[in-house]
Parts: C-alpha cells; sequence; structure tokens
C-alpha cells in the first residue's frame, strides 16, 4: 500500500466535484477503489476459487471505503444520510445531497473571477494561478463571461438538451441560445418586467425608481466597518498595513450613525471655575441615608464653593428642602452682610420642580430663587458629576459616620448625632480645595479643636438636678455624642436617664477606654446606675494618664434634666456594695483578682417556667413563707406548719399514694421536698396554712418515669358564658374543691421517691416509696387527674362539652346542670336544687371535697352576684393589688387609659446595643406583660390592645416599652374596683363587633384586627 496522501478539504455545497476527486485519489492510493471500480461479483455453487477471491476482495474494499468515506463527511450531516451496504450508493446519495445547481455555482464563479484583483502582498504568478483555475472550472461548466449585461444577469448558458441523462447536462455554445422573455406584468412575450414600459411608467406614477444591481465594491472601508462589528478606523488601517485586507479606499468612509447609536459616553467634567468670595456660589444636595427609623431620614448640605464651609439641616421630607433653605439664607446673609448669587444643585424634583416639553416647571425652591433673584443652576439628567462638590462631600460625611459608629459600638439610632460631628469637625479641618481651613475662611478666625474629644467615648457627666439627695452620686455614666449647637457644651447619651440626651458642660471624658479598642472597658461602666465600682477604676488605672496623674480636663454648661430613674423598681431591689480600692504599685500586676461582694445577687427576671403570676398561683402567699424544712421548723408557726405537714401526710396515707419497697437494682429514685404557702381569702385574711409534698419531677425522663403529660382546662369565654347563662336564668352557682386533687390519679409507670423530710418511716431510713398514685410535681400528674376525674364523671351521666374539654354538662328533662372543672376547683350551675345535692354527693363519694357553698371566688377572681337585681360581676381586685404590690407600684399615681392616641410603639424602641440590653436584663418586662395578660383574659378586655402591643416585643423590649407597661399598670391601680357585668335581659342574643386599622403596625405595615361579643350585657370573647 503506498504511504501517499492527499489533502482532501471539508465537504461543503460548493467543493463537492473538488472533493470527490480527493477521495477518489485518496482511495486509489490506498489501493482500496477495487469496489468503486467494478460492481458487486455474485456466488453461486458453483463458483471457482478465483471468484471467491475475486469476492473478498471486492468487499475488503467496499468495507474500508466506506468507512473512509464515512471519517470525511462533516459529523453534522453525517446523520442526515442513510446507511448503505454499497459505495458507489454512498457516494451517489452523498452527490445528491450536495452537489449544487450548475447555475447557481457558475454564476459564484463568475463573481469571483470578474472581482479578482492583483494585490501587493501576493505576486503576479499566484494571481495568474487563481484565475486559470477558476477558468477552468467556468469551462468545465461550459460558461463564459458576456458582456456587461450578462455580467448583471450572473452568466448565460444553453438549456440542458433533451439527451442528457444522468445529471451530466451538456452546455451549448452562448449564440445558439434562443428564449422567449415573458413579461409578468403585462404578460406579453419579447421583453422582462425589467424593460417593460408599462412597468416604468408605473413605478413613476408611485413616485419609485428603479434600481440594478450591481457587483458590492469590495475595496470600501465603510463596507468592512460594517464587516468587522464597527470597529474604529485606525484598527482597520491596520489590518491593511499588516496585510490581512487588501488595499481599501478610506474615501468613502464618512461618519457612522449606528456607531455613534452604540458608542456614544458621557464627556468627562472639566476642572469648574472657583468663586472670589463667600456665598457666591452654594452647592446644595439632599442625602437619605437608608436608615430604618422614624423621623428625620434626609439630611440637605449647602456647601459655600469660597470657603468650603459647610449648614446641616435634617428633613423629614423632601418637599422640607424650600424651608431650610429660607432658613440657611436668613442667617448667613445676615451674618456675612452678603447676598447669594448662585445655588448649583442636582436636577431632582425638591430642586427643579418638573421638567415638560414646554420646559421646566418650577417647584417651590425654583421660584424661590426666581423671587430673589437667585440664579438656579442645574445639573443635566444623569450628570452627578456637575454637583460634584456636593455629592463628594456626602460620600465623604457618611464614611465618617460609618466609622465613628464602628469604632464606639453605639446603637445606629444615634446616625444623626454622627453626622453633626461630623460636619462640626469638617468645617474645622483643613481640604484640599481652600488653602486654609473652611472656618477661618467663613468667619475670620482660626477655629480652636482643644475641646474636641473622641466621638461615643464613655463618660461620667454631671447634669442638673435640682432633686439631688446629699448622698446621691453626682454623675450618672453616659457616652460622648457631639457638640451643642447653641450652647458652649458637649451632648451625652445616657441610656440609664429618663431623658436619653442630655447637654452638659460638666464632664469626665474617658478617652482612653475608648482609644484603646477594647470592649471590656466599655462595658465595664454599668448603664443602669453611676459606677465607683473597682473594676471601673482598676481600667482607668491602666491607661497613661491615670498613672503619670494627668487629669482630663472638665468643662461646664448649664442644662437642667431630670435625673430621676428610669425604673425605681430594679434600683430598690439592687444594691451595690462597693469593696475598697487599695493602691497598687505601678510594678505590681494590675490585672489580679479584686476583693468582690459576696452576697448572691438574683435576677430581677423569674425562671422561664415563672415568668409572670401563673393562674395557679393567683393565691400569692405571704413574702415570709418558709421555702424548707428547716426554716418552717426554726420560724415561729413552726407549730402550724407542722401540723399542716401531718394533714398532707395522712391525705397520702387515705389515698394509698405509695409502698415502702427497697430500691431495685440500676433504678434511680427522684426527690421530693416540702413546699409552704399561706392561704388568704378575697379580703388578704389568713385562712390556713397550707403543706404540699411535691416530687422533684424535673429529674423525671421522658419514655421512662412519664410518657404524656398534657393536660387541660377550662377556657375563660367558657366560664364566662356559664356565669351570663347563670344571670340570664336566675341559674345556683355553687363552688367545690377538691383536697388533693392530683393524689387521685392512678399512676401507669413505676416511679420510685425518696421518704419526705422529716417523715422516716420507722421501718427503715433506706427504703423508698413506691408511687402508686400521681403525685404533685409529676410531670403527668394534671392529666392523670384529669383521665380519673373524666372517667368518675362521665359516669354520672355527664356528657363532655366537644369544644371546651373541662366544661360538663347534665340534662335530665328540664332539669340542667353545668360543671367546670379548673384543676382542682369545681363550680356547679344548676336550675334545680335536688340535682345540685345529688351531684355534690356523687363528687364527695368518689373524691375527698371542700364544699364552699355559694360560689364567691375562684382562680382570683371575685364574683359579686345580687339576684334580686340580676346582676353578677366578676372583679379582680385582689389581684390586681397583688400584682401591684409585688412590682413596687402599691403606691403609684393613677392613670386615666391604658394607651391614648398617638402612643406608637415599634423596633427602632429596642435596644441597639449591649449596653440598653444589659441594663433591660435588670426590669421585669416580661413578668410584668404576663401578670397583665391574665387580668385581661379574665376580667379586663378594656386593656387587651395595649396588652397585645406590649406583647410583641418581649424578646427585646426597650425602656420605652417598660414605660408603656407601667402606665397600664397606673392604669389599673385607679380601675381595679372595676367589674365585668352582666345582667339580665327579656331579649338573650349575641352581639359581637369587629374593627380593624390599616396598616397600623409601623414596623411590618400590617393591620391590626379586634373584636368583641357581648352576652347578656357583658362581654364573653
Amino acid at each position: 500500500m503506498s504511504d501517499n496522501r492527499v489533502d482532501i478539504p471539508e465537504l461543503t455545497s460548493e467543493n463537492f466535484k473538488f472533493w470527490k476527486e480527493s477521495i477518489l485519489l485518496q482511495l486509489g492510493c490506498l489501493d482500496i477503489d477495487y469496489a468503486i471500480r467494478k460492481s458487486e461479483s455474485s456466488i453461486t455453487d458453483n463458483s471457482n476459487q478465483a471468484d471467491l477471491a475475486l469476492y473478498e476482495k471486492w468487499e475488503r474494499s467496499n468495507r474500508l471505503s466506506i468507512m473512509f468515506i464515512k471519517s470525511k463527511v462533516p459529523a453534522d450531516v453525517r446523520g442526515s444520510i442513510e446507511q448503505y451496504e454499497n459505495v458507489q450508493d454512498l457516494l451517489a446519495a452523498i452527490e445528491k445531497q450536495f452537489q449544487t445547481s450548475q447555475k447557481s455555482l457558475a454564476s459564484t464563479l463568475i463573481m469571483k473571477f470578474t472581482s479578482l484583483k492583483l494585490t501587493t502582498v501576493k505576486g503576479v504568478r499566484d494571481h495568474i494561478n487563481k484565475m486559470r483555475d477558476l477558468a477552468a472550472r467556468l469551462k468545465a461548466l461550459e460558461a463564459h463571461i458576456g458582456d456587461g449585461r450578462e455580467c448583471t444577469d450572473g452568466y448565460s448558458r444553453k438549456e440542458a438538451s433533451p439527451s442528457q441523462t444522468k445529471g451530466k447536462a451538456k452546455m451549448q455554445p452562448q449564440a445558439d441560445i434562443k428564449k422567449e422573455f415573458t413579461c409578468f406584468f403585462c404578460k406579453k412575450k419579447g421583453h422582462l418586467k425589467k424593460d417593460c414600459v408599462k412597468y416604468k411608467g408605473w413605478l413613476e406614477k408611485k413616485g419609485k425608481s428603479i434600481s440594478l444591481r450591481c457587483v458590492i465594491n469590495e475595496d470600501s472601508s465603510t463596507l468592512w466597518h460594517r464587516r468587522l462589528g464597527h470597529i474604529s478606523i485606525e484598527r482597520i488601517k491596520r489590518l491593511v498595513n499588516d496585510g490581512v485586507l487588501n488595499t481599501l479606499d478610506f474615501t468613502d468612509f464618512d461618519t457612522c450613525v449606528d456607531c455613534i447609536k452604540g458608542k456614544q459616553t458621557n464627556k468627562s467634567k472639566k476642572g469648574a471655575k472657583r468663586s472670589s468670595t463667600i456665598l457666591e456660589i452654594i452647592h446644595s444636595d439632599i442625602c437619605y441615608p437608608d436608615m430604618d427609623v422614624q423621623g428625620q431620614k434626609y439630611f440637605i448640605t449647602f456647601i459655600d464653593d469660597y470657603s468650603r464651609y459647610m449648614y446641616l439641616y435634617m428633613l423629614h421630607h423632601k418637599s422640607e428642602a424650600s424651608k431650610a433653605f429660607k432658613v440657611f439664607k436668613a442667617e448667613v446673609e445676615k451674618q456675612c452682610g452678603k447676598q447669594i448669587k448662585i445655588v448649583r444643585t442636582d436636577r431632582g424634583g425638591e430642586y427643579y420642580g418638573r421638567y415638560t416639553e414646554d420646559g421646566q416647571v418650577p417647584g417651590p425652591f425654583a421660584k424661590f430663587l426666581q423671587d430673589n433673584g437667585i440664579v438656579g443652576q442645574y445639573t443635566m439628567p444623569g450628570s452627578p458629576d456637575q454637583n460634584g462638590v456636593a455629592e463628594r462631600r456626602n460620600r465623604t460625611l457618611m464614611d465618617m459616620v460609618r466609622s465613628m459608629l464602628s469604632g464606639s459600638k453605639l446603637p445606629k439610632s444615634l446616625w444623626v448625632e454622627a453626622l453633626k460631628t461630623a460636619v462640626y469637625i469638617l468645617n474645622r479641618v483643613p481640604t484640599k480645595a481652600v488653602p486654609k481651613t473652611p472656618f477661618e475662611l467663613f468667619k475670620g478666625w482660626k477655629p480652636s479643636l482643644r475641646h474636641i474629644r473622641v466621638w461615643g467615648c464613655p463618660s461620667e457627666v454631671r447634669i442638673y438636678n435640682p432633686q439631688e439627695k446629699k448622698l446621691d452620686p453626682r454623675t450618672i455614666s453616659g457616652y460622648f455624642i457631639g457638640y451643642a449647637e447653641k450652647s458652649k457644651g458637649y451632648r451625652f447619651y445616657c441610656p440609664s436617664n429618663s431623658t436619653r440626651i442630655v447637654e452638659s458642660r460638666n464632664a469626665k471624658f474617658l478617652e482612653n477606654d475608648s482609644v484603646s479598642g477594647s470592649d471590656l472597658s466599655r462595658n465595664s461602666i454599668p448603664v443602669d446606675q453611676p459606677s465607683t465600682s473597682s473594676e471601673r477604676l482598676v481600667i482607668i488605672y491602666n491607661t497613661p494618664q491615670a498613672q503619670t496623674g494627668v487629669e482630663q480636663p472638665i468643662n461646664e454648661v448649664p442644662q437642667p434634666a431630670e435625673n430621676t430613674p428610669v425604673d425605681q423598681i430594679v434600683h430598690e431591689n439592687l444594691e451595690i456594695i462597693e469593696q475598697p480600692v487599695e493602691q497598687h504599685d505601678p510594678q505590681e500586676n494590675v490585672g489580679s483578682t479584686l476583693r468582690r461582694s459576696t452576697r448572691e445577687r438574683k435576677s430581677a427576671i423569674s425562671s422561664d417556667y415563672v415568668v409572670y403570676l401563673q393562674e395557679s398561683d393567683y393565691n400569692v402567699g405571704a413574702e415570709n413563707d418558709p421555702e424548707s424544712f428547716s426554716q418552717a421548723m426554726s420560724c415561729n408557726e413552726s407549730k402550724l406548719w407542722y401540723d399542716a405537714m401531718k394533714d398532707e401526710m395522712n391525705s397520702m396515707k387515705n389515698n394509698e399514694v405509695w409502698d415502702l419497697v427497697s430500691l431495685p437494682d440500676g433504678v434511680k429514685a427522684i426527690g421530693c421536698k416540702w413546699v409552704f404557702k399561706t392561704k388568704k381569702d378575697s379580703k388578704g385574711n389568713i385562712e390556713r396554712y397550707k403543706a404540699r409534698l411535691v416530687a422533684k419531677g424535673f429529674t423525671q425522663r421522658e419514655g421512662i418515669d412519664y410518657t404524656e403529660t398534657f393536660s387541660p382546662v377550662s377556657k375563660k369565654d367558657s366560664l364566662r358564658i356559664v356565669l351570663a347563662l347563670v344571670t340570664q336564668f336566675d341559674l345556683e352557682l355553687q363552688q367545690m374543691d377538691v383536697k388533693t386533687a392530683f393524689l387521685n390519679g392512678d399512676l401507669e409507670e413505676e416511679v420510685y421517691m425518696k421518704q419526705p423530710e422529716g417523715f422516716s418511716s420507722s421501718d427503715g431510713e433506706n427504703l423508698v416509696c413506691k408511687l402508686k398514685k400521681s403525685i404533685y410535681g409529676l410531670k403527668q400528674a394534671s392529666r392523670q387527674w384529669y383521665l380519673k376525674f373524666h372517667e368518675v364523671i362521665s359516669s354520672f351521666g355527664f356528657v363532655e362539652n366537644i369544644m371546651d374539654q373541662c366544661i360538663y354538662q347534665k340534662v335530665s328533662g328540664s332539669k340542667i346542670c353545668f360543671l367546670i372543672l379548673y384543676v382542682d376547683d369545681i363550680l356547679l350551675a344548676t336550675n334545680d336544687r335536688g340535682m345540685l345535692h345529688e351531684v355534690k354527693q356523687f363528687l364527695s363519694k368518689n373524691f375527698d371535697m371542700k364544699d364552699m357553698g355559694d360560689a364567691s371566688y375562684v382562680i382570683g377572681i371575685k364574683i359579686h352576684r345580687d339576684r334580686h337585681k340580676g346582676i353578677l360581676g366578676l372583679s379582680q381586685e385582689t389581684y390586681i393589688n397583688k400584682v401591684l404590690e409585688r412590682f413596687r407600684m402599691k403606691d403609684c399615681s393613677p392613670s386615666v387609659a391604658p394607651i391614648v392616641k398617638g402612643d406608637k410603639f415599634n423596633l427602632n424602641q429596642c435596644p441597639k446595643n449591649e449596653f440598653e440590653r444589659e441594663q433591660m436584663k435588670n426590669i421585669p418586662y416580661a413578668s410584668v406583660v404576663g401578670s397583665l395578660m391574665y387580668a385581661q383574659v379574665c376580667t379586663r378586655p378594656d386593656i387587651a390592645f395595649v396588652v397585645g402591643m406590649l406583647g410583641r416585643y418581649q424578646s427585646n423590649p426597650g425602656i420605652d416599652h417598660w414605660r408603656a407597661a407601667k402606665k397600664v399598670l397606673r392604669y389599673l391601680k385607679g380601675t381595679k374596683e372595676y367589674m365585668l357585668t352582666y345582667k339580665r335581659s327579656d331579649h338573650l342574643e349575641v352581639i359581637g363587633y369587629s374593627d380593624s386599622d390599616f396598616a397600623g403596625c409601623v414596623d411590618s405595615r400590617k393591620s391590626t384586627s379586634g373584636y368583641i361579643f357581648m352576652f347578656a350585657s357583658g362581654a364573653i370573647s
């Protein structure tokens, strides 16, 4: 086989003939073209050995040829060709698909031949060879180049003779062509449509002209500019010089409108002419820092071009720009004795007004400039660089504000104070634009920087307080946030003071704490009371000034402010025990541990599971109730407490709560403790001393000691509905109490408990109690009691309400009885005394009950009833008194309303930093809201709205929320005798009212809905 190789071009619709010749040459060189030259020979039974050899040779040639040809066909068209077993059929199929018409190919060759030109890049020989190749290909097609008309038409050839076969046409000489033309316009023979006189006349009437097709000028620079994607003319010239493009004619290149449309850019701003005196040009702009706050969201600056002195005004809305400019104009013209000539701003609506097709429609700002003879210069749309002085100053201001807030750790809500401080500083420091400071150029004298302090540094501030006592601290802790605008002094942020932002010149600045960058130094100053603690003194001692004895200056400005504590409750509870601070030698380790108070400090907020006065704790015991067995035995009422414990143990014995057994191996016994409570009646008088044995259920393990714990209680809505029915139909209302209710529940799990303290068995202290009944403190105790009671009461004919599981009803003819269960308190309402007596007997038979007669006080609610007048009232006066006493609000001044129009609550009032959050940790906000919520749920729907609003911020309450909660307590103080009243009426109906505000929530813009349903002239839901 020969090693000769032939370069085979990529198959296209124009080069099939050349491609086929290359394929045949390559197959011949490889000696595998036998199947193309010879047809397939058939094999029969009579074929000899030579016939078989020829067949095998043909089959091998056919197979290799097919594989070779397919490898030279483009991959994107290989799939469009059908599968053929014969190589001759395969070539015929490819020829049918890729061979173009002779007319199209001849036209293309003629165009190439006529446009071929000699260039200086390649030699004459190459040019002649190209022309010979094109002429040979045209000759093979039997086509020739005629006159100009024939060039325009492309070429002329004779139609195929009838004797043509197998797609091969033989071209006749051009002179023999005879063809009759038919005009498509007038339908006459002998001429074409373009030569038709009638067609030309019709075009003239239409105002159109005939354009003949001509050859494209390949040397046009405009043509290549468009071909190359509108690149610059310089780059095209480089291509010509490098020989990539032929010599082009650049004389026809004109301005390209498409390039202007696609490449037009903004012109760069050239240096502007500076003013020569103050107030000649004023630059102004409005900036929105994008802070999610209420109140002033924008700020506007007025900058003098000559001195670069700046004025700043805060705005609620952009429309206030004209008012701010009037204030600025009146002040600077009066102080400087000159008038403003030019004001340069952007084209915002607050400055320019509106722009229409007729021109400018001046707004209030533009009209004011016109009325006062001031020239308004506005930027072009989308060109903020024309107002670059104001725009660049806005960036500088915001950079300084972010840096100061970051370095101080103060809340972002103080951004306005930081902004004013940045303006104050920039007016007193030099800039690149002016040779002196803006202050000196504008005022006429040099500024002083001796009073400048680190923004956000901790400070001890002395404020004016006429009510200050002799032993009260002389300062309060705060943070420096700026300079007084109309006075000589400083502004301070004091989160522990009733007035958060105060002005004073009497202050000591602890700048070293701030400069050091230590968060410990910032946190060392408590925010809820003036600090003289040793911890802070040690940190000051570590600073260089403290070591060298240099005192920091103190400045003064009189500023009256209240020093009323934010929370008197917390301050009364917190006691600060100060330890003497020993003088350390400078060589000693100042980081040594200091002596601290050993007193245990309890958090003002209760545990998570006792965050407010719970419903089961509406009878709050005396403050001096013992907390352990030893305290109960050592107090003055030890005998009374011991008798109460004996009664509790007798109840355990009568109910057969446990058996004394040895503790099995691998089992742990839970502990128990005594809980003591002084029970009082509705008037606050002591009823009895009660001792309860409670298991330490918090040590139980789920799945081992208990499974389910849910136990329902009756809803307050159901209770009010039943009481309204009692009023309307004059039903009997009796109350019963279940003694040791939880001891009646049967225990399903095996639980072992240690023996009660003080009542160990004589059989041995090593024995433990194997519980058979649920005991107080077990996680499943309330559930087991409910299941037991439900089983017993259902056997007596009572049916459970489907909407409230603890409301039962029994009907017998015209007799009816309602039973309300609330843990161990039972209310009975019936229209028949006989049925009432039967129910009481049944309950007393199955449980250890206490008949309390007519209902008067249940779950902290006092029931006032006048059966003659048909009135029933519900009061929580006793509960409210206990709440006020618990939170030290017993002697507070009453308020006329829990919330008034204009009171708004939002997330912006929440603590913004760790200092304020630390302060709120000492305030029992959640406990107060929970206590208010129980009153609202039971008998005080008048505080439902405000309690719901305060409840939204329990996760992160602020001082304003705490003040609002105390306002509700003051309202309850003045209205604690109010009752929720029901009256008998002739027409019994349920009336509902509902309303909603529109986007009342400041934070989410959601609406708040409210409803109330009345029944028997009183609220039930």
